[in-house]
């Protein structure tokens, strides 16, 4: 399990982590306290809880804040004493802790979809050339199952800007002073946000395709795989970078109205 160490406070409990956790069955929710889904889903966590904490579960909620006067901790208080919330609640007011799901969960997916896709290309190519025989299903397989790895990378790739960012010309203006940096920030804010329209275009316009894909059984060329697995995957990469830009943009308006904000730490490039 991810580390819970990016909390920044608890309520219900002691602050808790993966090693005092090891032997149970642990379920993290997400949430954030004027989230209509959460507000609908929260009962049932709550009663799972309290039906099965006997048994070894332990149910944590992660409040990660949407809006700014989310991040006050005595609104998420008052959320967990109201609704009756007696389990853990760890506060991800800088969003480490939902970073660090999305990386290892995601990262890790994406890694075996494409290290697995990797080795099945290889395969198709050695009983192809070698032996003179190929599979279709094999071809559609290394190619959307490939590009569904890769899409799930890029939902991570994300976090750190390692791409759908503008750089060079920020960077430029990031030298002539105070008012070139702000106006960095100000041409990144756009960017950032026209990325983001976008792929919110694209997960709401996607949709209806996976409806479709469902529907009417669309297929592989091969009709060795139905099409809506690799399209709920890509939908779900896009809407995991959506999401990400949204945090961006938000720590982005902070910062242009000169505030302080979490930074993501610097890797080393040497490795």
């Amino acid at each position: 399990m991810p580390s819970l160490g990016g909390a920044t406070g608890w309520l219900n409990s002691k602050p808790l982590g993966p090693d005092g956790l090891r032997g149970q069955v642990v379920l993290v929710n997400f949430w954030t306290l004027t989230c209509i889904n959460w507000l609908r889903q929260e009962p049932y966590v709550r009663a799972w809880s309290q039906a099965y904490r006997d048994d070894g579960l332990v149910v944590i909620g992660v409040h990660t804040p949407e809006f700014s006067f989310e991040h006050q901790l005595d609104l998420v208080r008052q959320a967990t004493r109201v609704r009756g919330i007696d389990y853990p609640v760890a506060v991800d007011n800088d969003y480490a802790v939902w970073r660090a799901f999305q990386e290892r969960v995601v990262a890790q997916a994406a890694a075996l979809l494409l290290v697995g896709m990797t080795l099945l290309a290889l395969l198709e190519v050695g009983r192809r050339y070698a032996f003179g025989h190929s599979f279709e299903w094999q071809q559609d397989a290394v190619t959307f199952i490939t590009l569904s790895g890769v899409f799930l990378y890029f939902s991570v790739a994300q976090r750190t800007n390692s791409h759908l960012s503008v750089t060079v010309v920020p960077e430029l203006l990031a030298v002539a002073g105070p008012r070139g940096r702000q106006l960095a920030e100000a041409i990144k804010f756009l960017a950032l946000l026209f990325s983001f329209v976008f792929l919110a275009a694209v997960v709401w316009w996607g949709i209806p395709e996976v409806e479709d894909a469902i529907k009417y059984e669309s297929r592989t060329e091969s009709l060795g795989f139905p099409m809506w697995p690799f399209l709920t995957a890509l939908l779900f990469g896009f809407a995991f970078m959506a999401l990400t830009m949204l945090f961006q943009l938000y720590f982005t308006i902070q910062r242009l109205r000169g505030r302080a904000v979490p930074e993501e730490p610097v890797e080393d490039g040497g490795h």
